[in-house]
């Protein structure tokens, strides 16, 4: 009996580590890893009266034993949800992590890794995904995205005054597993990929995000460090086309604020494509009563179209993820990045919809 009995548990032990995995990981977090690397904020701008200037490095990981095609790509924060045209495509060694500059695409040994970036002045997003391999002998550049679980993501933000460095912060890329076999395209056809969760797709985006912050101060005179300090929210949507200049460009999120004694205050965030931009520049955001909070950010599904944001009637809600950047202490004081918490899977539906992503097809 012993015996039946320790068989019974070793099947019952294989059967969860065996199917337990294909079961979980079907919405986007910034913890496992990922075929799709979303960075929400890439700063390389510069402020001409205060003589801060900003460069962000990209660190992407491959795991695994096999080399694997890589491609990025640079979304610029303006009115229109413009790219920056040119994409860039590199090759991961097996087990090979690289770290390279927004900027101009070198890493940190002076060589041109990347072969260019988005040059000084911008604040933008960037998405990096595997692609099928192309051999030296193909006459096209195939941009098929693949499944390939082993991809890590982090970005570094450096902040500069004049050549002297002046403040650090690093932050997970948000990290989008394929729910298929390794190596196969993920997605049904060729060029467009589903953020559902299902199989041979990417996954989910969560369906809310919660921010948690202190006390919005944008330029915090004090040199203590807790209470007052200047909040720098980025939040871009997870369905933006990866080359087309014009994606979504107006995006309506509802927003409930939170303080520490449980007051409450709702409100409305307008994107134009992507937000990038303290929270002393948005509504309602200054006035916590607290030295900290919380705000939850949720899509907005559109059907009636409205005023407000000048959104278009039956626009589904868009799906987002995000980062905020924290800088305590004075105008040079210390910096932090954080991603929020992500809330639940994001479920298709009346109002809802799928989210997805164009790949260009050359």
């Amino acid at each position: 009996m012993k015996k039946y009995m320790l068989v019974s548990l070793v099947i019952a032990f294989l059967l969860v580590t065996v199917v337990g995995p294909c079961l979980a990981g079907t919405v986007a977090n910034t913890s496992k890893k990922g075929s799709l690397l979303i960075f929400p904020l890439i700063r390389t701008d510069r402020n001409i009266l205060t003589g801060e200037q900003w460069e962000t490095l990209i660190t992407i990981g491959n795991d695994n034993y096999y080399a694997v095609e890589m491609q990025c790509v640079f979304v610029i924060k303006d009115d229109n949800c413009n790219h920056l045209g040119n994409q860039y495509d590199f090759v991961l060694t097996p087990n090979q992590p690289v770290t390279f500059r927004a900027s101009d695409g070198y890493d940190l040994d002076g060589n041109d890794f990347l072969g260019g970036g988005i040059e000084k002045g911008h604040v933008a997003e960037a998405k990096c995904w595997a692609k099928r391999f192309v051999s030296d002998d193909e006459e096209f550049d195939d941009t098929s995205a693949i499944s390939y679980n082993h991809l890590t993501g982090e970005a570094t933000l450096l902040r500069y005054f004049g050549d002297a460095g002046d403040g650090v912060a690093s932050y997970s890329a948000w990290r989008f597993a394929a729910n298929a076999t390794m190596g196969s395209q993920v997605g049904t056809t060729p060029g467009t990929l589903q953020l559902s969760g299902d199989a041979n797709n990417y996954d989910s985006c969560p369906a809310v995000l919660v921010f948690d912050y202190l006390r919005q101060v944008e330029n915090p005179a004090t040199l203590r460090y807790e209470g007052a300090i200047d909040n720098y929210v980025a939040i871009v949507p997870c369905k933006q086309d990866f080359t087309q200049d014009g994606g979504p460009t107006k995006i309506k999120l509802d927003v409930a604020r939170r303080d520490e004694n449980e007051r409450s205050q709702s409100g409305a965030l307008c994107l134009n494509c992507f937000v990038a931009d303290s929270l002393a520049n948005a509504p309602f955001f200054p006035g916590l009563s607290t030295p900290a909070g919380a705000f939850k950010v949720t899509p907005y599904a559109n059907v009636t179209g409205g005023t407000e944001c000048a959104l278009v009637a039956g626009k589904v809600a868009y799906p987002v993820v995000g980062v905020i950047l924290k800088r305590f202490g004075g105008a040079r004081g210390p910096l932090t990045a954080v991603t929020p918490t992500g809330e639940g899977e994001w479920v298709s539906g009346t109002g809802k919809g799928v989210a997805a992503i164009s790949f260009p097809v050359q």
